[in-house]
């Protein structure tokens, strides 16, 4: 195994911490391989997959989805998508980027004075209204997030 230089050239990676709490065996804190570029296309077939898997008792776990399940979206996106090459781990990450977004959405959507506009898929609100939320709820003001009920089924069912 190669060991870790921290004066090294930076394109060197310093192995995953968690790697020996865990067994030695690398998990989604793996940083070797590059961070995915999630174009529409690839986001939109998962969370696809997602609901689709969301119906079949085999691929939920108590926790979220089966090992099962990870593995046959991975594969089955990247059968769609060759050039993507994407890991499990990536597709987990993006699905922790996908709850987190939907989880801001709806905290928006909770607050007196704002709507949903499900044409152009955005919360809508007065100006005032947006000046009270936080910079994080800002970034959604003229962001569609086209998933919001899809994924409002899919992880109300998969925790």
């Amino acid at each position: 195994m190669e060991s870790w230089d921290p004066d090294a050239p930076m394109n060197k990676t310093a192995p995953d911490a968690s790697m020996a709490a865990k067994g030695g065996k690398k998990g989604r804190g793996d940083k070797t391989k590059p961070r995915a570029n999630w174009i529409e296309a690839h986001t939109r077939f998962l969370v696809s997959m997602m609901k689709e898997y969301n119906l079949t008792a085999r691929y939920r776990g108590q926790n979220g989805w089966t090992k099962e399940a990870w593995n046959n979206m991975a594969k089955r996106l990247n059968d769609k998508y060759p050039a993507a090459n994407y890991t499990v781990g990536q597709l987990k990450d993006r699905e922790q980027r996908l709850k987190k977004d939907h989880n801001t959405v709806k905290s928006i959507l909770s607050k007196s004075g704002f709507g949903w506009d499900p044409e152009i898929k955005m919360a809508t609100a007065i100006d005032e209204k947006w000046k009270e939320l936080s910079v994080t709820q800002q970034k959604w003001r003229n962001r569609p997030f086209p998933y919001t009920m899809t994924i409002c089924m899919t992880f109300m069912m998969v925790k």
